[in-house]
């Protein structure tokens, strides 16, 4: 029997399809956990999962994914955009890192912060990645090159002794 990874598994548009599954099921949980009113240190945790999904999915797109598009597609506009809506989400990161779970603005910063991010994932996945598919770009090549990155942002993230561990922070 073949025991090889299926190509699906690193194709990169298949990747960040799953990333993005990954970080709107943290943005569900965090939505059910203020429905139930639970605990501040449970929403910590979870924004801490968002936050680390989105900081390694971003770093991973600005480096190797969108220059790879940029050069399949030419769409400099397109590219600038994203690079504009993952800026944008990093000041709401950084403004989260800033806050504690229990500030009047909490709640209300991750819901912008989920909004702002859902919205340029469904953009990507409805509008990019079809065009993508077409165009005859090797996306499992560089799905592996992605796979490589993530791996040492995570080896990164468990040297600085973040409290993150490595199954909620992939996919």
């Amino acid at each position: 029997m073949d025991r090889q990874p299926s190509v699906r598994k690193f194709d990169a548009l298949d990747l960040l399809t799953r990333e993005h599954d990954a970080i709107k099921q943290r943005f569900r949980d965090y939505e059910r956990l203020i429905v139930r009113r639970g605990n501040g240190d449970r929403k910590a945790e979870i924004v801490g999962d968002i936050c680390l999904l989105l900081s390694i999915h971003a770093q991973i797109e600005d480096e190797i994914f969108y220059p790879a598009v940029r050069y399949a597609l030419g769409w400099d506009d397109v590219i600038e955009h994203a690079l504009c809506e993952h800026s944008g989400a990093n000041e709401l990161i950084a403004k989260l890192d800033e806050m504690e779970p229990g500030d009047d603005d909490y709640d209300a910063t991750v819901a912008v912060l989920s909004a702002y991010v859902i919205m340029h994932m469904d953009e990507e996945q409805d509008d990019m990645f079809p065009k993508l598919r077409v165009c005859g770009m090797d996306t499992a090549a560089l799905g592996r090159k992605m796979v490589q990155r993530r791996r040492v942002l995570l080896d990164d993230v468990s040297l600085v002794g973040l409290s993150q561990s490595r199954s909620s922070a992939s996919p």
